[in-house]
């Protein structure tokens, strides 16, 4: 074997010993990560469907007695809950469909799960935020029916209103967080696919 030949081998040794230890340890990260969130949707699902269905009865029980009674402030608390039971049960449609764990495929195939993992969370965000629309909203409407007809509520509605925004900026950082994360992956996937593409 030549010495050019040689070089060459020793070039395609270091360049292998170096990529096989990186690929590696991004396979047992994105595993990890996969079965972190499998176990998250699980809990989410368990979590989430009855508070749903509760939800849902709840928010058409109150918004009955509300009309039943002309007491419109609980009429307007009873749509807003339901409201938000079904913009939970979307949220929960968009989970249901990613609970499958797929942490024992090619590393391709995972980064290509944790992506779409990643957008359905983005969405799901989305939802959450719809859902503090729609508290706020009704919960104000809710305020003025009730200083109108009845008595001013005990609890200022700006409580309410700093509660909700607390939790939309945590939303927030969270959904920065993850489309960093998808910027990754993406990444790392589109190395992936430029090696299977070289000769």
């Amino acid at each position: 074997m030549s010495r050019d030949a040689d070089a060459t081998v020793d070039e395609l040794g270091v360049l292998w010993c170096a990529k096989v230890p990186q690929i590696a340890v991004t396979t047992d990260r994105v595993r990890r990560r996969l079965r972190r969130e499998s176990l998250f949707i699980m809990v989410a699902l368990c979590i989430g469907i009855p508070a749903c269905i509760a939800g849902l009865a709840l928010g058409v029980r109150t918004a009955w007695i509300g009309w039943a009674t002309g007491t419109w402030n609980f009429f307007t608390r009873g749509v807003a809950i339901a409201a938000i039971a079904g913009v939970l049960a979307a949220a929960l449609r968009m989970l249901w469909s990613m609970r499958v764990d797929r942490a024992s495929e090619p590393l391709p195939v995972m980064i290509d799960v944790a992506i779409a993992r990643g957008q359905r969370a983005l969405t799901v965000i989305r939802y959450a935020y719809v859902s503090a629309i729609i508290a706020v909203a009704l919960g104000l409407v809710g305020s003025v029916l009730r200083m109108r007809f009845s008595n001013a509520p005990r609890i200022s509605p700006i409580l309410d209103v700093a509660i909700v925004a607390a939790a939309c900026i945590g939303l927030y950082l969270y959904s920065r967080a993850v489309m960093r994360n998808l910027t990754k992956l993406r990444h790392i996937r589109k190395s992936l696919t430029v090696e299977g593409d070289d000769p």
